[in-house]
């Protein structure tokens, strides 16, 4: 599922961690174990300003830390 992201933030991170292996289209054949929350909160806007707030598990919350890190100036070389 596509969600349309405007001035996201991470609102809360739940201490259990999971350790998986990510890639990086920026780094096509490197795989590095990285630890994350397993569950996180996020607020964002969506393309008619609505805002929004929702839990992510998983590989949901996985994918949006990843892609949050990117704006945030991070790679996950530097995690």
């Amino acid at each position: 599922e596509i969600m349309v992201c405007f001035n996201p933030r991470i609102v809360k991170s739940y201490t259990k961690e999971v350790e998986m292996e990510e890639g990086c289209l920026s780094y096509p054949e490197l795989f590095l174990k990285i630890k994350r929350p397993d569950k996180i909160v996020v607020k964002y806007e969506d393309e008619d300003k609505k805002t929004h707030k929702m839990k992510l598990q998983g590989l949901a919350s996985r994918v949006f830390q990843h892609e949050y890190d990117h704006m945030e100036g991070i790679d996950f070389t530097q995690r």
